[in-house]
């Protein structure tokens, strides 16, 4: 079915093969009588605010631009302002704007570094001077704070949502102030109301409250038949979502579909609300746990897109389980309409607030004049019951548009320049009506185009009464109890079945506060039914006294002492004069000394207190004079004398006796100037005349003393013919001196250059004659003896080889001697030694390993080859080595592979001997 027009019909289905069978319903068809105001982008991304009359209008009309895009807004009603967060990627930051569209203040970069998908301002929270709003991103609940300067404070519902078969919020709105009675700790917070949407559908209540480390909150979960998909935007950063309260005690949602948006109506289920009947969102309390919110780090709220798991395009069927949903009432969602489908691509809307017309009072009928069909021009009469109705308004929405009206006929005319489609609006008409009056109107179309119709409809509306939701509030100790008629339409109340108050239950009386001497103490009861507290004094219990008395002393007085044994109060009485003191005779406790005064003492008979007076000093009896240190040529010299009766000594000074200066002539040298040298014969101080500057060096040519190479810098030195000084210079590295320039078959920017480089400057190797190292050549084990023996400074040898096959005066026989008698080799039979075969790269590992232990290097094999997949192919002899070498950096592999039985190219066995030496030395 259709609805087409405000009002109730019956409807009626009777069965085909038994018209004796029927069943009847009642339907209600109403309209939406809100206004919407917001701020929206349109198709091609420009802001704007907007109006959208949802009763008489098919879509939004646009008002002022904004400068600044759009990710999600909110309305400041106590300074008439908006906040909104730009769309700018990484700084998203905050505007305040104002009604014009104008920014009257840029927050930059917000400190949360998020952008906040929606925002409600908090009316509980917010001052005159500093708004605050709260908001959410993905699973958080950002807390109210000053939009200008955000933090990330946050409530984190992410195991909660969950738990709900949802992932992410995507609508915030703000319900106002209400009261909460916390059962924990039995007390009635001021909170604020806030709800939050999630993609499975949910609403969660957060009943949220200050506290002195920031916000907690009460909250519960329930869930709706809104089976939507939240897709946001591709770039995951905004959701195009937002969610308002209304006037009429119904939440309006404007949700992002991917391509427009679409208005829908919340509205609390009445049949399955508490058992009360009361509909409204704040009787929502069923299993609510409390909640605290906790900064959240930076990094935590960027990780939350990949923690989320969002899957945009999941149905909510899948996402929310409906065992979940709670008993405290369900909530009915309406689609009202899309924002302007015919040309929209994607318009996401901010709701701001919602007005309504309903006036339970003074009744309003609206009847909408609606095209059946598509249309140009026509002619339409509405009769009517003039006793019962007054025209009050009429409004034509065609291109041109004329009425004329007598009592009881209204006959309006249209036209548009070309067709209008079906279902358009052609023109509204408004009439006062009394209180539960049924309005019937008689519709004729009198013309359509050319064609006069004279089709006729006949509409029946009743006007509504008050529509009262029932509260019953219980009497209280001191406050009377009542029941509480509120209308859902004008919001019109009255009270009756008024309770007196209980009174209050009192409990006996405890000492809360116990008395002490002097002061009164307190005790208390309590209401066992409210709680309340009422007190009264507890007379004070006075001192009780302990007696002292303390005798007189020689300079104290005597006395009573009165102490309370209780509070430590004293006082004194009885007072007897001090005695005075008995002195005995003076007595020498202190001799006197030539400087110094001497002390006699007496003392009291009584108290024992001494008395002191000095003894005059006896003054000094002095010796001669005598010279105790010399004078000098610069130095007064010193004479003392000393007192007989006490040691001390007394000294003063002796004039110095001046130089005898004897002159030496120095003559100039290369670094040093020349001078005349004064001296005193007596303490020898000199100072110089006729100073003359060095002579300076008489440098010889420079003679280079270590040659550069390609890897290592040189040196160079001169010597001074007049002095014989040397100055030392460095040369640096440079190839003209390169020991690998010679061969016509290295490559001096390939890798083994600086292996090579060493062994030939080193004497190691010497190449393969024709001027040819042949670096991919092969090594022979008779070649890799000989590097070891040149290496060893190619010591003596005490005899030949004991293999067959090495002869003598070979290149290699002394070599193979010396490694055989070393136990450097042990060839590859006890009589052969094969020393034109390649030497393979256990081998090589295994000779420069025993030639390592040799010198006194101790070889430890402290880790494994595990990570080579061919070390299971190194030789039983060869493994410890192996290890050695890799551990040591001496063998790398190649291409992530050990090879132990390939061989080495002469270029790889350079490097390798030259890692060794840098190692471990020659």
């Amino acid at each position: 079915m259709t609805g087409l027009e405000v009002g109730q019909s019956v409807i009626t289905a009777t069965s085909v093969l038994d018209p004796t069978v029927y069943a009847s319903c009642m339907v209600t068809v109403e309209t939406v009588n809100t206004t919407l105001d917001g701020v929206l982008q349109d198709k091609d991304g420009n802001p704007m605010f907007f109006q959208w009359n949802l009763e008489t209008d098919a879509t939004w009309t646009g008002g002022a631009a904004v400068d600044t895009s759009l990710t999600s807004a909110t309305y400041d009603p106590k300074n008439n302002v908006m906040y909104i967060m730009d769309a700018a990627e990484n700084t998203w930051a905050m505007h305040k704007v104002s009604m014009e569209g104008k920014t009257l203040e840029n927050s930059g970069a917000n400190a949360a570094g998020v952008p906040l998908w929606d925002q409600a301002y908090s009316e509980v929270f917010s001052t005159d001077e500093t708004a605050m709003v709260g908001s959410i991103y993905y699973y958080y609940f950002l807390a109210p704070k000053n939009p200008m300067a955000l933090d990330t404070s946050a409530f984190n519902l992410s195991s909660r949502l969950s738990t709900a078969g949802a992932e992410y919020l995507v609508a915030i709105t703000s319900l106002g102030y209400e009261e909460f009675w916390d059962e924990e700790d039995e007390v009635m917070l001021d909170t604020e109301h806030f709800i939050l949407l999630d993609n499975g559908g949910n609403l969660w209540h957060f009943w949220t409250y200050a506290t002195d480390d920031g916000y907690s909150a009460w909250l519960s979960m329930f869930a709706s038949d809104l089976a939507l998909e939240f897709p946001g935007d591709d770039s995951g950063n905004n959701m195009y979502t937002s969610m308002v309260a209304g006037d009429d005690g119904a939440l309006y949602l404007s949700a992002f579909t991917g391509e427009t948006n679409e208005i829908y109506r919340l509205v609390l289920d009445e049949a399955n609300a508490s058992n009360d009947g009361n509909a409204s969102w704040n009787v929502l309390t069923a299993n609510a746990e409390n909640i605290t919110a906790e900064l959240v780090s930076e990094d935590d709220l960027a990780a939350a897109p990949g923690k989320a798991s969002v899957n945009r395009t999941a149905k909510i069927g899948q996402l929310r389980p409906q065992a979940e949903q709670t008993s405290a009432g369900s909530l009915n969602a309406v689609l009202t309409g899309s924002v302007n489908k015919a040309k929209a691509n994607k318009l996401p809307l901010e709701l701001l607030s919602v007005g309504t017309d309903t006036d339970c009072t003074e009744k309003t009928v609206t009847l909408t004049l609606t095209a059946d069909d598509v249309t140009t021009n026509g002619r339409i009469t509405v009769a009517y019951d003039a006793a019962k109705l007054t025209l009050t308004d009429k409004s034509g929405k065609a291109q041109y548009n004329s009425f004329s009206e007598k009592d009881g006929l209204v006959t309006f005319g249209y036209a548009y320049k070309e067709s209008a489609p079906a279902g358009t609006v052609l023109a509204t008409l408004t009439f006062a009506a009394a209180e539960d009056t049924e309005a019937t109107f008689t519709v004729t179309t009198v013309e359509d185009g050319a064609n006069p119709l004279g089709t006729v409809e006949n509409i029946t509306m009743t006007v509504p009464e008050h529509d009262y939701m029932i509260t019953v509030v219980e009497a209280t100790c001191t406050e009377d109890g009542y029941t509480l008629y509120t209308c859902r339409n004008c919001g019109h109340n009255y009270r009756d079945n008024l309770v007196e108050a209980l009174g209050h239950s009192w409990g006996a009386w405890t000492v809360t506060k116990a008395p002490d001497c002097e002061h009164e103490g307190v005790e208390t009861r309590i209401c066992s039914r409210c709680g309340e507290s009422e007190t009264r004094p507890v007379e004070a219990v006075g001192h009780t006294y302990t007696v002292t008395i303390v005798e007189p002393t020689c300079t104290e007085d005597g006395y009573t002492l009165y102490t309370c044994e209780d509070c430590g109060y004293s006082y004194r009485d009885n007072v007897v004069k001090a005695t005075g003191h008995s002195w005995g005779d003076w007595t020498v406790t202190k001799e006197a000394t030539c400087d110094h005064d001497g002390v006699e003492t007496r003392t009291c008979a009584v108290c024992g207190e001494t008395e002191t007076r000095p003894v005059e000093a006896l003054g000094h009896d002095w010796s001669d004079w005598t010279v105790t240190k010399e004078p000098t040529c610069e130095q007064a010299g010193e004479e003392s004398r000393t007192c007989a009766g006490c040691g001390e000594v007394e000294t003063r000074p002796v004039n110095a006796l001046g130089h005898s200066y004897r002159e030496t002539v120095v003559a100039p040298n290369c670094t040093e100037g020349g001078y005349t040298l004064h001296a005193c014969e007596v303490c020898g101080h000199t100072y110089k005349t006729d100073e003359k500057k060095p002579l300076g060096h008489d440098w010889s040519d420079w003679t280079v003393t270590d040659p550069a190479d390609c890897f290592h810098a040189g040196s160079e030195t001169h010597t001074c013919t007049r002095c014989d000084a040397t100055e030392i210079r460095t040369i640096p590295a440079n190839s003209d001196h390169c020991p690998s320039k010679g061969f016509e078959d290295v490559d001096l920017n390939r890798w083994y250059h600086k292996g090579i480089d060493f062994v030939v400057s080193e004497n190691l190797m010497v190449g393969m004659g024709n001027n040819l190292f042949q670096p991919n050549g092969s090594l022979t084990r008779g070649q890799l003896a000989t590097i070891l023996y040149r290496l060893a400074g190619s010591p003596e040898t005490s005899g030949k080889s004991p293999f067959t096959d090495v002869a003598e005066g070979r290149y290699y026989s002394d070599a193979v001697a010396w490694a055989a008698e070393n136990g450097i080799v042990t060839g590859i039979t006890d009589t052969l030694f094969a020393p034109n075969q390649p030497v393979t790269r256990e081998q090589l590992v295994t000779m420069i390993g025993r030639y390592a232990e040799k010198k006194g290097i101790e070889i430890v094999a402290k880790g494994d080859l595990s990570a080579y997949p061919d070390a299971s192919n190194v030789s039983n002899y060869a493994k410890a080595y192996m290890i050695w070498a890799v551990e040591n950096g001496i063998v790398n592999g190649a291409g992530g592979k050990l090879m132990p039985k390939d061989t080495a190219s002469r270029a790889q066995i350079a490097a390798i001997i030259m890692r060794y030496c840098e190692a471990f030395g020659k």
